[in-house]
């Protein structure tokens, strides 16, 4: 009589079909009342025959009640998200999280040998619960909003999840964390598909939230030895923050001063403003400190690179500072490319030892932007003092340009060759001896065209006194044959 237990799982499929053919969900009517008494008989009845020992294929019973209640929870999600009832699929989420906790405190919490299905009902019930708070947003909140209050019931979930977890011990709750970066990454690309800045619909405090969140949780989970590549989402962190704050304050300041260059600017100056400070101070404060190397490295190096595509870009901006007039080195893109160039002098500063060998000539790289900037400066001072067109073949053709470099490049060689003897180094008195070839020949071959202008009398003779100098103060370092004899 006990076996007629058996006819259990027959009906139970019988009225699932019955609800399906007749197009109702599981819950219709008295579903909600019903479904779980029977599964409740069900369990409590295999558990009875199991201690009775009169069990007939127990674990194919509770793998067919598993895979029946997981259709029967689905399908009432479903129905739910898509009748727009998302209160009630939230609190079935919420339902399926606590089942998942009574699962795991009850039974695999002290027992490792026991089935994990605690995960499965924690990763339904939490997507159960994420998609009837967005559905929600996307119903019932202003479109200009929409996207600070989806961004914002992930943090506050993922948050939730955190100081649940661990409170209640439970450490798979904990790992919900890991959403906070993909959720991120989505507003982050609604934001770009809608053309909205970031802190567009409130969406600056979701942001802002979101980042505090983040650092909270890692530090947290970190601390107790459970946190999910944290070190990577360090690095993912940074990069978005940085390019947040980037995009962010060039849209303010191209609504405040629009037609200018200081939204450009802003692109260049945020990053390399994060990488001047990380550079000098990172190795001070968590989590930068404790493995300073793979961050400067991992982290940092794309920022760096990132500014050296930057600065020379820069280079065909002309700078535009109006209402204020134009100042070299005081005007947005010179003031940029100096944060630029001084966050990498301290980046490269931090190299370790296993990098010296390989970022050996990473210095000759940012002299190498030094001297591309300084010359963009002559070219923007005379495109708004003299009114040549900034515009390569404008300038190229400009007596006044071609002059002004003369002077420049013989004035680098100058201090590269002074700088070299002082210092006994060859190499870079050879690379300004090398730039001044390069003058003398521009001299014959282009200036001398223009004979008889004032800017050709003025190069030549600015470069003539120059060399004169050189000649006098920078003789040839010894090399290595001469420092052994002497």
């Amino acid at each position: 009589l006990r076996w007629a237990q058996l006819a259990l799982p027959l009906f139970m499929v019988y009225t699932a079909a019955y609800q399906f053919l007749h197009h109702a969900h599981p819950f219709a009517d008295y579903g909600w009342v019903v479904w779980p008494a029977a599964f409740a008989a069900f369990y409590v009845v295999l558990v009875r025959h199991d201690r009775g020992g009169i069990a007939v294929a127990a674990s194919a019973q509770r793998l067919f009640a598993a895979a029946l209640l997981a259709v029967l929870l689905t399908w009432e999600a479903g129905w739910l998200l898509a009748h727009h009832h998302y209160e009630l699929a939230a609190a079935l989420g919420f339902a399926a999280i606590g089942g998942a906790y009574l699962r795991f405190h009850m039974r695999e919490r002290n027992d490792p040998e026991a089935q994990q299905l605690s995960p499965w009902a924690l990763a339904w019930g939490l997507i159960v619960w994420l998609l009837a708070g967005l559905g929600y947003v996307d119903e019932h909140i202003a479109t200009a909003a929409q996207i600070a209050c989806g961004l914002g019931w992930v943090v506050a979930t993922c948050a939730l999840a955190e100081l649940a977890g661990a409170g209640f011990k439970w450490n798979a709750l904990r790992a919900v964390q890991i959403l906070l970066l993909p959720a991120m990454a989505v507003a982050l690309t609604m934001q770009i598909d809608r053309h909205l800045h970031p802190a567009a619909g409130y969406a600056g405090f979701a942001w802002l939230a979101a980042f505090v969140a983040l650092y909270l949780m890692l530090y947290r989970q970190q601390k107790d030895n459970i946190s999910l590549g944290a070190n990577r989402q360090h690095l993912f962190a940074i990069w978005g923050a940085t390019g947040l704050a980037a995009w962010e304050c060039a849209w303010q300041l191209d609504a405040v001063m629009p037609a200018t260059s200081g939204a450009f600017a802003m692109w260049g100056l945020v990053p390399a403003v994060v990488l001047l400070a990380l550079a000098r101070y990172g190795r001070l404060t968590w989590p930068w400190q404790q493995e300073f190397a793979f961050f400067r490295n991992a982290g940092l190096a794309p920022i760096a690179l990132y500014c050296v595509a930057w600065s020379l870009l820069s280079n065909v901006n002309p700078g535009n500072s109006a209402p204020l007039p134009y100042l070299p080195l005081l005007n947005p893109v010179d003031i940029a490319q100096a944060a630029a160039l001084f966050g990498l002098y301290a980046w490269l500063r931090t190299v370790d030892e296993a990098a010296i060998e390989r970022e050996q000539h990473y210095p000759v790289v940012l002299a190498a932007l030094g001297f591309v900037w300084v010359n963009s400066i002559v070219l923007r001072s005379i495109h708004h003092w003299v009114g040549v067109p900034y515009i390569a073949h404008d300038l190229f053709n400009s007596i006044v340009v071609q002059a002004a470099f003369s002077i420049v490049w013989t004035l680098t060689a100058m201090v590269m060759m002074v700088m070299a003897t002082r210092k006994l180094q060859r190499a870079p008195w050879f690379a300004g001896a090398a730039l001044l070839a390069v003058v003398v020949g521009k001299l014959f071959l282009l200036d001398l065209a223009n004979s008889g202008t004032v800017a050709r009398i003025v190069s030549f003779l600015g470069v003539g006194v120059l060399l004169m100098i050189i000649g006098y103060a920078a003789p040839v370092p010894p090399g290595d044959t001469e420092k052994q004899q002497g």
